[in-house]
Order: C-alpha cells, then structure tokens, then sequence
C-alpha cells in the first residue's frame, strides 16, 4: 500500500525536463547548418561566399535574443517566452526545408533560427535553475542547463550530417527533424497554462530594446546585409 502511493505521489516527468528540453532543441536548431554547409556548396552549387554568409547569418539573430530572453522572461513569465522561442524554431527549420532550393529561404531560416535559440537559451537556462533551486537542488540547475545545451550543441551537427548523407533529401530532411524535435520539446510544455505565442517575442525586441540601441541597431544592418548579399548571389549564384 505504502509503494503504490509512492508511486502515485511522484511526478511522471521531472519538473525541470520541459526547460531542459527546450535549451536541447534550441542548442540543436543553431548548429544543424555546419554539416548542410558542405551540402548546399557540393550539391547545390551555391557561391562559397553566399554558404559562409548563411553559415554566419544567425548571429545577427542570437545576440538579440540572448540579451532579450531574460528581461522577457521576467517580465512575460519563463514558460511563455521558451515556448515562444521553440515555435519560433521550429517555424525557422520547416521554412528552408519547405523551399530547400531558395537560398532567401534558407538565409530567413537562420536569422529567425538566432533570434529562437537566443530567447530560448537565455529564458530556458534562468528557468531550468529556478525549477531546480526551488526543488532544493540549486546546483544542479547549472549543470543541467549546460548538460541540456551541450547536447542540442552537440548532437545537431552530426545528427543532421548522417541525415543528409544517408537518408533522401539531404537539405530537407535533417531540417524537419529538427522541427519534429522542436515540436515535440513544445508539447512538454501543454501541462500549464499559455497564452500568446509569439508576443513576448515581439513585445521585447519593441519594448525591451531600448538599453541597446547601438547593438541592435549594428545587428539588424548585419541581418539585412546578409539579405542583400543572399538576394545578390541567388540571382546568378556561380558556382
């Protein structure tokens, strides 16, 4: 009798795993680009130039996000903006994986791609070690967080070489994976009350922007040079 209330009594998933989900998905969505790289110049016989500023063209959408996630998260609740975050990226995987052909596409993908793993690692990991500190486990949280990202990190890369190596449509595939992933990571997340997906989103690079006006500002020139110089090589794209 005593075990089965045991049993009953104990959560079905631990109260960290959503948040711990969330950086994995995030960590995996930002570095799933390295091997399709090599793809899109060898197969696709895209410029070098035009792969190098796709490779790059997160950036421009991380640093925002990072600097943004935790003030949203404060302010919108910690739930709400990773949630946003992983809509966010998978959204960001499903669009070059729908139009694997168009490197506008493909450049929109990894500027909205930054701006999810942004928001989601910096909300995610305050998340993860709060969950973790009011189980009175404070130091796990750090190690958790970072065991959490360093397998998105780690994993993204070679999951999507193997995919693209061996499995049919090498610059599609690896990327719906990614939004199956992000998805599922998104369902975790049903158990509690939510609200406006993509609002703190865009309410924080709005409102929240105001203590980093010259970095965003430098950010967003980047992001629309990687724009130009990817409209500017897709026109003729030599190989």
């Amino acid at each position: 009798m005593e075990s089965s209330r045991t049993t009953a009594a104990a959560p079905a998933v631990p109260r960290w795993l959503p948040a711990g989900a969330a950086l994995a998905a995030a960590g995996w969505g930002a570095n799933q680009f390295t091997p399709l790289a090599a793809v899109y110049r060898t197969q696709e016989q895209w410029h070098p130039v035009l792969v190098a500023v796709l490779f790059t063209a997160y950036l421009p959408g991380l640093l925002p996000g990072l600097l943004l996630g935790g003030p949203a998260a404060d302010r919108y609740g910690r739930r709400r903006v990773v949630r946003a975050a992983l809509l966010l990226s998978a959204s960001a995987s499903a669009l070059p994986a729908a139009a694997a052909s168009s490197p506008a596409a493909v450049c929109a993908g990894r500027l909205a791609t930054g701006v999810a793993a942004g928001f989601a690692l910096s909300a995610g990991t305050r998340w993860l070690r709060e969950l973790n500190a009011a189980a009175g486990q404070s130091g796990a949280g750090e190690r958790r967080a970072a065991y959490a990202t360093g397998a998105g990190l780690a994993g993204g890369a070679p999951a999507a070489g193997m995919l693209a190596e061996w499995l049919p449509a090498p610059t599609a595939l690896p990327c719906l994976v990614h939004t199956a992933l992000a998805l599922l990571a998104l369902a975790v997340h049903q158990g509690a009350a939510h609200s406006g997906f993509l609002t703190p989103l865009l309410l924080a690079v709005t409102a929240g922007a105001a203590p980093y006006p010259a970095l965003l500002t430098g950010m967003a020139v980047v992001g629309l040079i990687c724009l130009w110089v990817t409209a500017r090589f897709s026109r003729g794209n030599p190989p």
